[in-house]
């Protein structure tokens, strides 16, 4: 009889196994370690949201399954819920001083020198 293979959308790697994956892909291509932090990141979005929220067993995959359209199943509804529950803050830029504004090509045109 087979080895029965785990389903990859419900069994999630730990912490540990994450930071692996992360560190292998240092030497790959950047959008293949952005597409996976992404990943992370809404993973962890929805630990944050299942621990803070009560979520009953029934209405699960009414709100995180993408299949049965879950109101959380996508990564910009998480981000958009964590915002307004303040589980996230906005980062709102400093504005620079003019020896921070960096090299002069990646000045806006108008700006001195």
């Amino acid at each position: 009889m087979p080895a029965k293979r785990s389903d990859p959308l419900k069994d999630r790697p730990t912490e540990d196994q994450q930071i692996d994956v992360l560190q292998a892909l240092r030497t790959a291509p950047d959008h293949m370690l952005a597409i996976t932090a992404a990943a992370y990141v809404d993973y962890a979005l929805e630990m944050v949201i299942r621990e803070r929220f009560r979520i009953d067993k029934d209405e699960d995959a009414r709100i995180f399954d993408g299949a049965q359209n879950g109101f959380l199943s996508t990564a910009s509804s998480k981000f958009t819920i964590a915002y307004a529950a303040r589980f996230l803050e906005k980062d709102v830029p400093r504005r620079p001083t003019d020896h921070q504004q960096g090299p002069k090509y990646l000045r806006p045109l108008n700006a001195p020198d």
